[in-house]
């Protein structure tokens, strides 16, 4: 199942009336979703403890399930959970996004792409245009241009952890929900959740000042949370130049990932049949390799089209998990035998239906044997990177090599 989180600015009571001025500058954000916050807000402020103001009782909607809207004039905010309550999925709104403003919308569909064509329909209000996109299974409604680049964003971060020492990899793929009490900072909860993955946040001072209203998001690694709450303020996560180390820093521009995509023996796409997903990508293709600047979508589209196991209409499947949709729990059985460990990643790589990022690193031709039985994904690659002496980790769109760290 998958989750999305709305989060944004709110107040008690904002469709109503205005807070009062001498509180007019405050941002309080909101998570909106089924059974995590009662109309209005007025719950006492509450230790922060992860997994309270039910996350388990929490419905968890199917993606696709289906919702009919009928606003005329109803507060974004107050939209917005109204549409989490019936699909049964968490939404985040972006603090820069004005809960009290008036939307109207008639349609069904799924929660996306409700919000697609509520994003749609506001294009000759005033102000920035807005967007929404997915991070992690969580659905984010914002200005248009961060939703454009958000999950790119996201993908950029974790694959810096590539290069890291195999413990400190693991402490960035913790996993648990997320909470927080009435008038919460920013840089408290991120630093808190970091602190439960072992992690310490080295410049909370590069964070604004802000106030937030209670909250929660579902379960989810360290990084989707960080990517999510730091949307709002334009900043993106990094790993530290210590150990266990979080930094954060203006989003870097342009924003963009490159990679390389091998296609399988007999792949009937070219270039020229190739449409790419945005006006951003820059493409470089010599026999089966294919060299791809751009967004994550990109390279999604990119990896589906060439993959065997591709629908038939050649459209990219829609990826917004952590790693591979269904692979999380697999156990595989392996037994191969002087065989290069870059074909041995080209093939698990097209198994997943993701890219080979790094894949022409020298050592990668390197010969390996390996009989493995009931490993899961991590620890097969785990003994890949033994074997040529590479940090290999998988991403929620590629398979990452990279050089290992000293040490």
């Amino acid at each position: 199942m998958r989750h999305v989180l709305i989060a944004g600015r709110d107040h008690a009571n904002t469709m109503k009336h205005r807070t009062k001025k001498s509180l007019g500058s405050v941002l309080l954000a909101c998570v909106v979703g089924a059974a995590l916050w009662a109309p209005g807000g007025a719950a006492a402020a509450e230790p922060w403890e992860p997994g309270a103001f039910g996350l388990k009782e929490q419905r968890r909607g199917d993606p696709g399930e289906q919702t009919s809207v009928r606003w005329q004039n109803v507060p974004l905010a107050r939209a917005v959970r109204r549409l989490a309550d019936a699909s049964g999925r968490t939404i985040f709104l972006d603090r820069r996004l004005d809960p009290g403003t008036a939307v109207s919308l008639v349609g069904s569909g799924d929660a996306a792409t409700l919000l697609g064509q509520l994003s749609n329909a506001g294009a000759e209000r005033p102000g920035p245009r807005w967007g929404q996109t997915t991070v992690g299974g969580v659905l984010y409604l914002g200005p248009a241009n961060a939703a454009y680049w958000l999950r790119t964003v996201h993908a950029r971060a974790t694959n810096r952890l590539a290069g890291l020492p195999a413990e400190q990899r693991r402490r960035w793929r913790h996993r648990q929900p997320a909470a927080w009490p009435k008038l919460a900072q920013p840089r408290q909860i991120i630093a808190r959740r970091l602190a439960a993955a072992n992690l310490t946040l080295s410049n909370p001072e590069a964070i604004p000042h802000d106030r937030w209203r209670r909250g929660s998001l579902p379960r989810a690694r360290v990084g989707e949370h960080l990517t999510l709450l730091l949307a709002g303020f334009g900043l993106e996560w990094r790993p530290g130049p210590g150990v266990g180390e979080a930094t954060v820093a203006p989003i870097e521009r342009p924003v963009s990932i490159t990679a390389v995509h091998t296609a399988p023996p007999g792949s009937s796409l070219t270039a020229e049949g190739y449409q790419p997903a945005s006006e951003h990508t820059q493409l470089r293709v010599e026999g089966r390799v294919w060299t791809l600047t751009g967004r994550a979508e990109d390279h999604q589209r990119l990896a589906a089209l060439l993959s065997p196991s591709q629908d038939a209409a050649g459209a990219a499947p829609e990826r917004q998990t952590s790693e591979p949709a269904g692979w999380a729990d697999k156990r595989i059985t392996l037994a191969v035998t002087d065989r290069p460990a870059k074909a041995v990643l080209q093939s698990l790589a097209g198994a997943l239906g993701v890219s080979l990022v790094g894949g022409d690193a020298p050592r990668l031709s390197r010969a390996v044997s390996l009989d493995l039985r009931g490993a899961t994904i991590e620890e097969l690659l785990a003994a890949i990177s033994k074997e040529v002496g590479l940090a290999i980790t998988l991403t929620a769109d590629a398979i990452v090599v990279a050089p290992a760290a000293p040490g």
